[in-house]
């Protein structure tokens, strides 16, 4: 009897060079992303180590955020700097206007 393909359907019967297939490409697959992660120093194996990758890459992530509200909240303050000197500069050129007539 064969085994059906998940190709949620089951249209598709799976064949033993299949199985094969799969199987060679989760363990290359596997060899991949365990290459990748030791590059960062993270064991896969190791619960601890993907555990501090995580929160590492969270950290990464808060201070880019953090980042990212500084930026915007520096350029409101340049743009509200600017805006009360133009105010300020109207007003005083009104008050000189008025004075003078």
């Amino acid at each position: 009897m064969a085994e059906t393909h998940k190709d949620y359907e089951h249209r598709v019967p799976i064949t033993e060079a299949e199985r094969i297939a799969v199987a060679a490409a989760k363990l290359a697959t596997n060899d991949a992303l365990n290459e990748l992660m030791a590059l960062f120093g993270v064991s896969r194996g190791n619960v601890e180590s993907v555990e501090r990758f995580k929160r590492d890459l969270m950290f990464v992530r808060d201070l880019r955020e953090g980042s990212e509200k500084a930026k915007s909240r520096f350029y409101l303050t340049i743009v509200a700097m600017f805006a009360g000197a133009f105010a300020y500069g109207t007003i005083a050129w009104l008050r000189t206007v008025f004075v003078k007539n």
